[in-house]
């Protein structure tokens, strides 16, 4: 998240150049690796003792609407394979999950 031209700036958000979906949920997920670090080299004046915390990817997943009652939840691991299927509506119920047979 730290720009490799000058590392006093950092990157958050939907402009960083990562291999991953390019939503608010990832955007939440970089924050508070970019405060740390913002407040890191602060408190060091420019140069940390210890390593910057670095950010690791999270899941990613889609949510696709079926009526106004249900909707799906389709979440997926490295690689870009599919891992879970939720489905949402009277009860929320687990599809599918990666101890499962493959989906892709």
């Amino acid at each position: 998240m730290q720009l490799k031209s000058n590392p006093r700036v950092f990157a958050a958000g939907d402009i960083v150049a990562l291999p991953e979906q390019h939503t608010l949920v990832k955007a939440t997920a970089h924050a508070p690796v970019v405060a740390a670090n913002i407040l890191a080299l602060i408190k060091a004046n420019g140069k940390p003792k210890k390593a910057l915390k670095q950010y690791t990817k999270a899941m990613d997943g889609i949510l696709m609407t079926n009526g106004r009652v249900s909707s799906y939840l389709l979440c997926g691991g490295p690689a870009s394979r599919l891992t879970h299927i939720y489905r949402h509506g009277a009860r929320p119920i687990l599809i599918s999950s990666p101890s499962s047979a493959n989906l892709l």
